[in-house]
């Protein structure tokens, strides 16, 4: 009886470890009267990435960032995206540490002349 549970909970680590979700979701939000263009999220590295071409005014879309090619390194988040008016932004968020995300969701709300960042 005690190899049995030993066995269980060793099977259920083990498979814990290959079943552990590599990605985040991230939402995006236009608080402006503008669209915005080619928003793009990447980690620090580039090896994940994903966009949308555009975000209507006051549009909300939520994407998810699949983390499973990140090599096992720490890095951030960089959001890229373009105004109507031709104004590139660009900014690092967050953190996330041997390739797995520290957060379940990022929620990136952009507003006329600030980008407000919160994480869950």
């Amino acid at each position: 009886m005690k190899k049995l549970i030993l066995f269980i909970i060793i099977g259920m680590m083990i498979s814990s470890c290959f079943l552990q979700k590599s990605g985040i979701n991230i939402t995006l939000i236009n608080e402006t009267n503008e669209v915005i263009h080619h928003v793009r999220v990447t980690t620090s590295d580039n090896q994940a990435s994903t966009m949308v071409s555009e975000l209507k005014s006051q549009g909300r879309v939520t994407l998810h960032l699949d983390m499973g090619t990140v090599i096992q390194t720490d890095g951030d988040y960089i959001l890229f995206f373009r105004r109507s008016s031709q104004d590139e932004y660009e900014n690092s968020f967050g953190y996330y540490t041997n390739g797995y995300p520290l957060e379940n969701e990022l929620i990136f709300t952009i507003q006329k002349d600030t980008v407000l960042f919160n994480n869950n």
